[in-house]
């Protein structure tokens, strides 16, 4: 049984975990076949976990510029990038080359919004509050299926 702890009559809230479990449901009914968590942290979502922290016990212990897959392996690819870690990488490039794993469904989650990321369309976008904190933005972006032909 998970533990909550309520902040707000809206929100539920998993004690030492910053996912509240609003969006974690959210990105659960998102997910489509098999699926890689990236820069997983402490969520049990993922057919495949993959982390650079060991404490978060991932499937892999990885650096996520640095996974061992290839294009188009996962339908869905989840990406919660660490952020005082991701600018020095660059936005753009984290997004793409992580977006490239992904063969139907690309999940970003954020305090930022991207647009646009090559080979994909955004028909969902959820954004999530919670207490003294800023907003959070889960983007569903799903794979355009003729963009598929660049991975053959």
């Amino acid at each position: 049984m998970v533990e909550l702890n309520k902040l707000t009559k809206q929100r539920s809230y998993r004690k030492t975990w910053r996912f509240n479990l609003d969006e974690e449901h959210f990105i659960k009914k998102s997910l489509i076949g098999r699926s890689l968590n990236v820069c997983c942290g402490q969520s049990d979502f993922g057919t495949i976990r993959t982390d650079i922290d060991e404490r978060h016990r991932p499937d892999l212990v990885c650096d996520y510029m640095k996974l061992p897959y290839k294009q188009c392996e996962f339908d869905t690819v989840i990406f919660d990038p660490p952020f005082q870690d991701y600018w020095k990488h660059g936005l753009k490039h984290g997004v793409n080359k992580i977006g490239k794993l992904a063969s139907k469904r690309f999940i970003l989650k954020g305090y930022w919004f991207v647009a646009h990321i090559k080979g994909f369309q955004l028909p969902e976008i959820e954004i999530f509050s919670e207490p003294n904190k800023r907003l959070m933005i889960v983007q569903i972006y799903n794979r355009i299926p003729e963009d598929l032909t660049q991975f053959t």
